[in-house]
């Protein structure tokens, strides 16, 4: 049977020889002790040997007046030591317990109290108990090497699309001179066009949510909901309506600071907005109207459009999912939309609902936590969505007027090869089985 090494730290001799007589009496298990009397000592032994399992008073009679629990908190942040920690006290304080344990100790015992079979299984649990964790811990690092490897082939995998993408829409541009006396050339490239925009539309979705998913929850922006409202719903006034569309909007006056990176919410505002568009008829109404409510900022969009078939809703926010009817089966969509925002929304706190009535119109709205007494970052938030908002190519083909390209060169465009793409070799993905010995090969 394989020894517990066990570490004992304890300024009292006599307290040394209670724990050795204590363990002589346990019969179903071997301990190897070794003991130590001043809290330097201890460090040193712990950096330098490998222990199962380390007892520590919680009272040294330390020079520097420095605890058990101090002990604890130090060689707990010292990668090299492996081993979980029982803290021991001769009386019971319920804040020392509460101390040591958040300090790092797995388990806390009173010396009063201390039996052999209480110590043996102690002892035992906490082992199993630190080794499960280490495991754990071991195979969260193993996701989250995967979860990056994942992340980097999706950005390479959507750049690489978006400029192979750019340069279809180039060449329809350029066939639409040639064959725009013919009905059904035309209607066959109306075609290619739509069926680029849906891909196009579906790429950028999927690097936004890897963008979510990559984020940092804990940023240090805040951005006024109203302010960037205002400003999508001015844009969508301008362009971006069905004819005969109307946008209403409203807004309390004041600082309605959220949390969170400044194209995120960009993102997610206009997908309400083009959602309630795209499902509402010519001449319909939009409304977006941005509210506080006690400590949640929020922001809902109504529109009198189709509406949602109460036995369909429950499909609303998935991914992919889209509720097709006879009246919006012409619709085009990725169905990441509303998933993309959900997403974006719970990230940073927040709480996203909706109602319907099928023929009549829907609402969509969400809240997030108000910030207080901060005002918005505005510097760093345009500075933040000036990075995130530059587009991968300079140049949009569906701007470009046809007069400016050139019917003659369409054979050299359609001969080259596809746009410099990122070569599709991302970094070897992690190993995820136990690391082979040295000299060995895996």
């Amino acid at each position: 049977m394989q020894a517990t090494r066990i570490l004992y730290l304890d300024d009292n001799i006599s307290e040394h020889t209670f724990i050795r007589s204590v363990l002589s009496k346990i019969q179903q298990q071997v301990f190897e002790l070794t003991s130590v009397y001043t809290y330097d000592d201890a460090v040193e032994t712990l950096l330098s040997q490998s222990f199962d399992i380390c007892l520590v008073d919680y009272y040294l009679n330390d020079v520097h007046e420095r605890t058990g629990v101090d002990f604890v908190r130090e060689m707990t942040k010292q990668q090299e030591v492996r081993c979980p920690f029982i803290l021991l006290t001769v009386a019971h304080e319920r804040e020392s317990d509460e101390e040591g344990l958040r300090a790092g100790a797995v388990a806390y015992l009173e010396k009063p109290h201390l039996r052999p079979e209480l110590l043996e299984r102690t002892i035992r649990y906490t082992i199993e108990q630190h080794r499960v964790r280490r495991e754990l811990e071991e195979l969260y690092s193993q996701i989250r090497e995967l979860e990056a490897f994942k992340a980097s082939l999706v950005r390479l995998a959507g750049h690489n699309l978006r400029n192979h993408i750019t340069n279809v829409k180039l060449s329809v541009r350029m066939l639409e001179n040639l064959v725009e006396k013919s009905e059904t050339a035309s209607r066959n490239l109306n075609r290619i066009v739509q069926a680029v925009s849906s891909m196009e539309q579906l790429t950028g979705d999927i690097l936004m949510l890897e963008r979510l998913n990559l984020s940092d929850n804990d940023l240090d922006i805040t951005v006024n909901l109203a302010e960037m409202a205002t400003e999508i719903c001015e844009g969508y006034r301008s362009y971006g309506l069905k004819p005969g569309q109307r946008l209403l909007y409203s807004a309390p006056e004041g600082d309605l600071n959220v949390r969170c990176e400044p194209t995120q919410l960009r993102e997610a505002i206009n997908n309400l907005i083009n959602n309630a568009s795209k499902y509402t008829p010519n001449e319909g109404t939009i409304t977006v109207q941005v509210y506080e409510e006690g400590h949640k900022v929020g922001i809902s969009v109504e529109d009198n459009g189709y509406g949602i078939p109460a036995d369909r809703q429950n499909e609303l926010f998935q991914p992919f999912a889209r509720v097709l009817t006879k009246t919006t089966e012409h619709i085009h969509g990725t169905g990441l939309g509303l998933y993309l925002v959900k997403t974006l929304v719970e990230k940073y706190g927040g709480e996203i609902d909706f109602e319907s009535t099928y023929g009549k119109g829907s609402r969509f709205w969400f809240t997030m936590p108000k910030v207080v007494g901060q005002a918005a970052n505005t510097a760093l938030a345009d500075e933040t969505t000036k990075r995130l908002s530059q587009p991968i190519f300079t140049t949009d083909p569906n701007q470009i007027p046809t007069s400016d390209l050139d019917p003659n060169s369409l054979n050299d465009v359609l001969e080259e090869e596809p746009g410099e793409t990122a070569e599709l070799k991302p970094k070897e993905p992690p190993r995820t089985g136990p690391t082979p010995p040295k000299g060995t090969e895996s």
